[in-house]
């Protein structure tokens, strides 16, 4: 096990290289500059700001400081070179004075928690409705969960958030429509409130309940067709414990490997939902990256994404050895 983590790791490091290359240079090839916005700038300061970002530089330049900076070299503006064991991704373009890695520093606990708080709703719902439909395969029950299962899977977040908050904050007043308060700040720490996250936790984890109820459906009621199943019934065993004991654990590994990706989505940010709920998470410093052109910071949010979902699927591998014993890395 250890020498297949220590093969992954080495893996992921030119992986993530060749991620930060190709985003470079689409980001780089993209049409319009993060200066041509607004109204037009006198031309020496345009350039004086382009000097001072780097932009007047050849391309192949701009990509070896960058890559430098990623391996934690930067170069202040006197010229001298220091080095720190993490990556600078630079100043923002948008919001100036502040650098990319304050701003992932700020913006990821709020996208750490709301992505968590989804996930944690999206597990239980999802491996209780999955269950209970299987146990009740081929009954209305089962064909109810089912359809609200696809339900889930077919209506996008962009249109499941107002439906929320036309619902539960302007016709019953239960949660605020956007915005978000905070029950907890200590640095960069800031945990919301329940009341703020409710709904773009319920609105973030619909699809992932609907996916997780289908694959352990699917899981469990493979798992009741075994042998071992049919020795657990002749020793007279409930089909409640049956159900819980015996299928569900080996069921669950569909679902293990659904979460790698899903939880790596879900903490680097989710673009449409916190732009709905005005959420200040990594998905809508996202968008405002990309609309202002902002390349240091969007390629400080790819990184990290890039970075979460190889540290996800690397988890999710180390899990299917523990969850099933007859696998095994070699």
């Amino acid at each position: 096990m250890k020498r297949f983590i220590l093969r992954r790791l080495a893996v992921m490091i030119p992986m993530i290289l060749l991620v930060l290359t190709i985003a470079f240079f689409m980001v780089n090839l993209a049409p319009g500059s993060p200066f041509s916005r607004g109204r037009a700038l006198p031309p020496e300061v345009e350039a004086a700001l382009k000097a001072k970002y780097g932009f007047d530089q050849p391309r192949w330049k701009q990509y070896v400081r960058f890559m430098s900076r990623i391996a934690g070299f930067s170069v202040d503006q006197s010229g001298v070179t220091t080095w720190h064991p993490y990556p600078d991704f630079g100043e923002s373009i948008k919001y100036r004075d502040r650098r990319v890695n304050d701003i992932i520093k700020e913006s990821l606990p709020v996208s750490v928690v709301l992505g968590i708080a989804a996930y944690l709703l999206a597990l239980v719902a999802g491996i209780g409705a999955g269950s209970l439909s299987a146990s009740r395969r081929d009954t209305w029950l089962d064909r109810l969960l089912m359809l609200g299962s696809m339900l889930g899977i077919a209506l996008p977040s962009f249109v499941l958030g107002p439906l929320l908050i036309t619902l539960f904050s302007l016709t019953f007043y239960f949660f605020p429509p956007g915005g978000v308060e905070w029950s907890m700040e200590w640095g960069y720490l800031r945990i919301p409130t329940l009341r703020t996250l409710a709904l773009p936790a319920l609105t973030l984890s619909m699809a992932f309940i609907a996916y997780i109820a289908r694959l352990t459906r699917n899981g469990v009621v493979e798992s009741l067709r075994q042998d071992y199943i049919r020795t657990a019934r002749a020793k007279g065993l409930s089909e409640r414990r049956i159900v819980l004991d015996h299928a569900l654990r080996a069921s669950l590994l569909p679902v293990v490997s659904f979460s790698g990706p899903a939880i790596a989505f879900l903490v680097t940010g989710t673009v449409v939902v916190e732009s709905v709920f005005s959420v200040p998470g990594l998905g809508r410093y996202f968008i405002d990256a990309a609309n202002n052109r902002d390349y240091f910071l969007i390629l400080g949010i790819t990184a990290f994404g890039a970075l979460s979902l190889m540290i996800a699927n690397l988890a999710v591998d180390v899990l299917y050895a523990i969850l099933d014993p007859r696998i095994r890395h070699e």
